[in-house]
């Protein structure tokens, strides 16, 4: 049984300013490869810009996935805070938590993706889950961001919730944490 249980830490947002962003757009940050649903991702904006054709959609990461997504999208390099890219874009589809801790410290709404039993239980059992919409298929993501899009003040509650438990996520936290533990002894 564990003593403490830690999803990462992040820097509060130095400032609660959020950059204008259209309101139909998305980001990926993060590895291009299996584990982090950007093929998902990918397949789901294909299928939102049959019914939202400018919907705008950024890569930001690498990996061995790369030379084949950028055979229909334009991939960027991680070059800033991921907070920085995160303020740009209404919506983040992330799925790994130091990403979605990330997103959501800067008040972004999150859709993170699925495709085995793991990474189920990974996604939906955090303290966070319900602040998230998780999905296992691209058709599923794509019903869920049509209802959010229909939905904003139920978007925004979310986004708040999120806000909020994220804040208190912080490396200072983490530090706190581990200091604890080196005073009952368990971390020498």
């Amino acid at each position: 049984k564990a003593n403490y249980i830690s999803y990462g830490g992040v820097n509060i947002a130095t400032s609660d300013k959020r950059q204008a962003t259209s309101r139909n757009s998305a980001i990926f940050v993060g590895r291009l490869d299996e584990q982090t649903g950007i093929k998902t991702y990918i397949k789901a904006v294909k299928l939102i810009r049959k019914k939202i054709p400018d919907f705008k959609f950024e890569i930001i990461g690498d990996g061995k996935f790369r030379k084949d997504i950028e055979k229909d999208f334009k991939v960027a390099g991680l070059k800033n805070d991921p907070q920085n890219y995160f303020q740009q874009y209404n919506f983040a589809f992330v799925s790994r938590y130091l990403s979605i801790l990330e997103a959501m410290i800067v008040k972004r709404f999150v859709f993170a993706v699925y495709d085995n039993p793991l990474k189920k239980d990974y996604l939906e059992m955090t303290p966070f889950s319900k602040f998230i919409s998780i999905s296992n298929s691209a058709s599923d993501l794509v019903s869920k961001i049509s209802f959010y899009l229909k939905n904003p003040k139920e978007k925004e509650r979310m986004v708040e919730n999120a806000y909020s438990w994220a804040k208190k996520q912080t490396w200072d936290e983490i530090v706190n944490t581990y200091l604890k533990l080196w005073k009952k002894g368990f971390a020498r």
